[in-house]
């Protein structure tokens, strides 16, 4: 049994794993609408330009951000056992594979931008020049990032999410003002445009890959005492292990980033209007969401570090700890969404026919947001107790075995309304969290958790 002491200790580790990752989520939003205010002054080309380079960009995020899993839960299950050879080894590792693979995929984009534009999106000649010049000064941006998304991992895989969010901070700080001065010209700097656009974002991510590495390996570092030349010297049971471990998160990101394309071409068929109407029904759900990410981030955290120590009743607590917190801030933000999904939509245009599309949108998201926010949680904890493949199948069963199927036979077959689509959302989700749940209580984790050897 847990004390009460123990369950304070255990509220206030949770709460102060998941502020700051709420806090950061929030910011790096707040931030994206204000860059994408800079960049649509210049000329709505230059959104859509550096839209596709994103997306592009977005894919490799997934990929690294999926290693950046592996090497959390490593680590995590380590910091339990109190092994502190193997987390540094852990990191030095995957920072050498990541950037590895990095300044190949950045050659990659460099030098065949343009055709990977062309077979994805297909896009008109002149938002294709500009993508592709988007995507070349964006290619430049891929070891960068690589490196931000394994130190913020396994930052938290230590139980530390307040670093990763100052980092994020000036990350976001240095976009903005970079991007300020080089988009327009002014204090002096020349006037680059979209250019100036893609060039902030890199500036960014290298600053923000040095102050990491810094606060990792810098002289008041968190990991301390290694050779440099172990970062040159692969050691391949460790990348492998990592890997094994990350790739499947890779997958099931990269499984969202696949059916949006396709989910947005459905949409479309419905008119510019209506993709508006949903694109803005999104930013209204990431009010109720955006809170409740970090809940998923902290269970494999933590569930990882409890079980690598081998402390099996107290990872139970941790759990029971975060879906309690998950639920009830699930059901606060999503009351909103249920109970005035038009007011809500009011806020962000004054537009009567996207509010209508957006608030039936709105207002079947309030709905999944408490199974959608469970099944996250029990997710995480699924890959902290090394079943990182499990949440990956749940993805890949409720997006391609029932939205983006689904999508396309209402959107192009039966020709229904575009309500359709959105409850068939709703149903993904729900899929997602039976699955999740019928799997967590079929392996039982604390009795069969996998431990990384």
């Amino acid at each position: 049994m847990t004390t009460i002491a123990e369950k304070k200790v255990i509220r206030k580790n949770v709460r102060d794993m998941i502020i700051p990752i709420t806090i950061e989520n929030i910011l790096q939003m707040l931030v994206g609408f204000v860059s994408m205010a800079l960049i649509g002054r210049i000329h709505p080309l230059a959104i859509a330009a550096l839209g596709l380079g994103n997306r592009v960009n977005g894919m490799l995020w997934s990929l690294f951000k999926g290693i950046g899993i592996g090497a959390q839960i490593v680590v995590a299950q380590a910091f339990g056992a109190k092994n502190m050879k193997i987390i540094a080894k852990t990191i030095q590792q995957t920072l050498l594979g990541v950037v590895s693979i990095g300044i190949v995929l950045q050659l990659v984009l460099y030098n065949f931008g343009n055709s990977i534009l062309k077979v994805l999106f297909d896009p008109k000649m002149e938002l294709l020049s500009e993508a592709s010049m988007a995507l070349r000064v964006l290619s430049f941006c891929v070891p960068f990032m690589a490196i931000v998304l394994v130190i913020g991992s396994v930052l938290q895989g230590l139980g530390d999410s307040r670093t990763p969010m100052f980092i994020a901070i000036a990350m976001n700080l240095i976009n903005l003002g970079v991007s300020y001065c080089i988009i327009f010209g002014n204090f002096g700097f020349p006037k680059l445009g979209l250019k100036g656009a893609a060039l902030g974002v890199v500036i960014a991510q290298a600053s923000a890959a040095i102050i990491g590495l810094n606060i990792l390996f810098g002289k008041r570092g968190k990991i301390r005492g290694f050779e440099i030349r172990d970062f040159f010297i692969p050691d391949w049971k460790i990348i492998t292990k990592v890997f094994k471990l990350g790739l499947p998160t890779s997958m099931e990101s990269l499984f969202w980033q696949l059916s949006t394309v396709v989910l947005t071409r459905a949409l479309l068929v419905y008119g510019e209007v209506t993709y508006a109407a949903y694109q803005l029904g999104l930013q209204a759900e990431s009010i109720s969401f955006m809170p409740a990410a970090g809940f998923s981030v902290a269970a494999t955290a933590f569930i990882g570090q409890k079980l690598g120590a081998e402390e099996q009743e107290t990872a139970k607590a941790y759990l029971k700890t975060i879906l309690k917190g998950s639920a009830i801030i699930s059901i606060i933000c999503a009351a909103p969404l249920v109970l005035a999904p038009d007011k809500i939509m009011r806020i962000l245009t004054p537009d009567a026919e996207l509010i209508a599309i957006g608030a039936s949108y709105v207002l079947i998201m309030g709905f999944v947001q408490l199974p959608q926010n469970i099944g996250g949680v029990l997710s995480g904890s699924l890959r902290g107790a090394g079943y990182t493949e499990m949440p990956m199948i749940s993805s890949g069963i409720g997006l391609w075995g029932v939205r983006v199927p689904m999508s396309l036979l209402i959107a192009f077959v039966w020709k229904k309304e575009v309500t359709f689509i959105f409850l068939v959302i709703g149903v993904d989700m729900l899929v997602r969290f039976i699955f999740n749940f019928i799997v967590f209580k079929k392996i039982n984790i604390f009795k069969n958790y996998k431990m990384v050897k």
